[in-house]
């Protein structure tokens, strides 16, 4: 979502929620993703991103970075 954010630099708020509102319809929330989506909502003819493919990201397991913060004095 950092790369999300970092859209803002270059793009404008209403683009950068046309292209989250996409990618939510879609279950895709990354960055490249989103910024395509964006992208085309300011085209006057969107491209169609209706056969992307949706990404399944295994869940990140924190447990060994929860073991490095209790291991700090």
């Amino acid at each position: 979502m950092v790369g999300v954010l970092l859209l803002a630099r270059r793009l404008s708020k209403a683009a950068i929620a046309a292209g989250l509102a996409r990618a939510l319809t879609m279950n895709s929330f990354r960055a490249d993703f989103v910024e395509i989506a964006a992208r085309s909502s300011l085209e006057s003819t969107p491209m169609p991103l209706d056969d992307v493919p949706e990404v399944i990201s295994p869940t990140v397991d924190l447990a060994r970075y929860d073991a490095l913060l209790e291991a700090r004095p």
